[in-house]
C-alpha cells in the first residue's frame, strides 16, 4: 500500500502564555475545529489536555488519506488562516506539529484519556508487532493508532520547530490505571527507558459526519 492512500493525521502538542489559554479554547471551540473539519477528506477532529509533562494541549485530526495534507482545499486553509488563527499562533510556545500517515490502528472507540508514547526511531518490525499486539491485549485502552511523521509535509507553526520526527503511538483509555498498564509493558518489552510516556484527559471530539448532517 502506498503512503499517501494509508489514513492520515494532524498532531498539534502546544502550550501558550497562561493569560492567552481561555482565548485559545474559545478559538478551537467557536472556529477552528469545525474550520478544519469540514475540509473535504477530513473525519474527525479529537482535544486533549495533558495531566503534566512538556506541552499542555494536544489535537488530533483525522483524514481518510495522507494525500488529503496535498490537497487544493487543505493548502489553501492553511496558507490562509483566518485573523484570529494568527493571532493564536503567536501566542503557542514549544509547538510540535506533525503531519503523520497512520499505517496501524487497533481496537475500537475512545475513552476518558488519552496516552502518548514517543517512541526510539528505528524500531524493528518484530519490535512494532510486540507493541501493537501488547497494546491490544490491555483491559484498560479502548483503541491506539501508530502514527508516522513526513518530514516533508510537518511544516513547524510560528515559534515551533522541526525536532525529533520519531514514530509515535496513542491510545485512547478507559481509566487512569491504564497509564501502569503500558508503562509495565514497555518495560516487559525492554522500551522502559527509549519510550516517552504522557497522559492525557479527553476534552473534546468534532465530527465531520455530525457537522454535514447538522441542520443550517
Amino acid at each position: 500500500m502506498q503512503i499517501n492512500s494509508l489514513p492520515g493525521e494532524l498532531f498539534i502538542w502546544t502550550n501558550v502564555e497562561h493569560e492567552y489559554e481561555a482565548d485559545m479554547n474559545h478559538w478551537y471551540e467557536s472556529e477552528h475545529l469545525r474550520e478544519r473539519v469540514l475540509i473535504p477528506g477530513f473525519r474527525w477532529a479529537r482535544r486533549y489536555c495533558s495531566r503534566q509533562g512538556p506541552r499542555r494541549y494536544l489535537a488530533l485530526y483525522r483524514t481518510d488519506a495522507l494525500d488529503v495534507f496535498s490537497s487544493p482545499a487543505y493548502q489553501f486553509a492553511f496558507r490562509n488562516q483566518t485573523e484570529w488563527s494568527q493571532q493564536v499562533f503567536t501566542r503557542m510556545r514549544d509547538t510540535m506539529r506533525r503531519v503523520c500517515s497512520v499505517p496501524h490502528v487497533g481496537g475500537v472507540g475512545t475513552g476518558q484519556g488519552g496516552i502518548l508514547l514517543e517512541l526510539p526511531p528505528n524500531l524493528s518490525h518484530d519490535l512494532q508487532g510486540q507493541l501493537l499486539s501488547n497494546l491490544g491485549k490491555l483491559a484498560g485502552v479502548a483503541g491506539f493508532h501508530w502514527l508516522e511523521p513526513v518530514a516533508e509535509l510537518s511544516t513547524p507553526l510560528p515559534g515551533g520547530d522541526f525536532g525529533n520526527l520519531s514514530p509515535m503511538v496513542f491510545a485512547d483509555v478507559l481509566q487512569p490505571e491504564a497509564h501502569a498498564q503500558v508503562i509495565s509493558m514497555l518495560r516487559n518489552l525492554d522500551l522502559g527507558a527509549s519510550t516517552q510516556v504522557h497522559a492525557f484527559d479527553f476534552m473534546r471530539e468534532v465530527r465531520a459526519a455530525d457537522l454535514v448532517q447538522a441542520p443550517h
